[in-house]
């Protein structure tokens, strides 16, 4: 449902409509959100008055280039899909300072030069060329990636520059820190330091040596870590209970079948158990919530309740 008033919109669905061009939209001055794919629209014209518009979804269609200034007042665009068109070259997106999310999968991109420009958007965080007709070295790749500081996600399958490099997955997560999902999943911690052992070692057999022990060195982390993490709870466990007695708390060791204290008896090998370093954290927590709290009063609800 649309407001009768255009500027009131925030969202305009145009998508599997037929249109050839972006028309008439130069009252909806408050849109955040437009929707023009599956049309057969051939030029990015028409959506200079959209100063608020954040997100573009105009993929699907026969776009052939980004037009000079037609998305120079989109200021405040964040996510851009031009996926599914017929893009050659990347060019006129350097006044998009907001740009996080750019898709061009799908189209024509023919090479790493025809990428180039991405240099110029340093704000994008989620890139998407898969499916394109990229080639290149590995070198050009990975020069133009890093000079994109908040890139973290990336899509690169489908184009022969990934048939082309070697190992290239270890490679491109070895040389790109920040990098948390690559084309299909995600960039695990422990996949990187295996990639990043395997570089370091200079790949080839050295490498995966290096990698294997790496692997070695994480399962001995883990099954320590489980231990740890087994003997705390066993301790927890095994304690026994306190009981009050006589004034004071004793476990339930220092009483005998009859309820008599026998803690203070010869012989007895009672010792007070030190108390978990959580636990005793958690009291210093609840007693200084309890001190901040003193005073205030309560809602009859959460007394009741207590």
């Amino acid at each position: 449902n649309q407001y009768g008033t255009p500027a009131l919109n925030d969202k305009l669905y145009l998508h599997f409509k037929g249109f050839h061009a972006i028309e008439n939209l130069e009252e909806y001055t408050g849109l955040k959100a437009l929707f023009l794919e599956g049309n057969a629209i051939d030029s990015l014209d028409g959506l200079q008055g959209l100063t608020n518009l954040k997100c573009l979804f105009i993929q699907q269609n026969c776009i052939p280039e980004i037009e000079e200034g037609v998305l120079d007042t989109l200021t405040e665009l964040s996510n851009f899909n031009l996926s599914n068109n017929n893009i050659r070259k990347l060019q006129n997106l350097q006044n998009l300072t907001c740009l996080h999310t750019l898709q061009l999968a799908n189209n024509f991109l023919p090479n790493i030069e025809s990428i180039s420009h991405l240099r110029e958007c340093p704000s994008i965080s989620v890139l998407d060329l898969s499916n394109n007709k990229i080639e290149g070295t590995y070198e050009e790749l990975i020069e133009l990636l890093k000079a994109m500081p908040n890139l973290s996600v990336v899509y690169l399958k489908g184009n022969p520059i990934v048939n082309n490099i070697k190992s290239y997955r270890k490679n491109l997560i070895a040389s790109m820190p920040k990098l948390t999902y690559l084309d299909d999943r995600p960039v695990f911690p422990n996949e990187r330091r295996c990639a990043e052992a395997w570089y370091a070692a200079g790949g080839g057999k050295e490498g995966l040596e290096a990698e294997r022990m790496e692997r070695e060195k994480i399962a001995e982390e883990k099954k320590a870590e489980d231990d740890r993490q087994y003997q705390f709870m066993k301790k927890i466990v095994d304690r026994k209970p306190l009981v009050y007695k006589d004034g004071r708390y004793v476990r339930r060791d220092d009483i005998d079948v009859d309820g008599e204290d026998i803690s203070d008896d010869e012989g007895s090998d009672y010792e007070e158990e030190e108390e978990p370093e959580e636990l005793v954290a958690a009291r210093k927590r609840l007693a200084e919530l309890q001190a901040a709290n003193r005073g205030v009063e309560k809602p009859v609800e959460l007394i009741q309740a207590q």
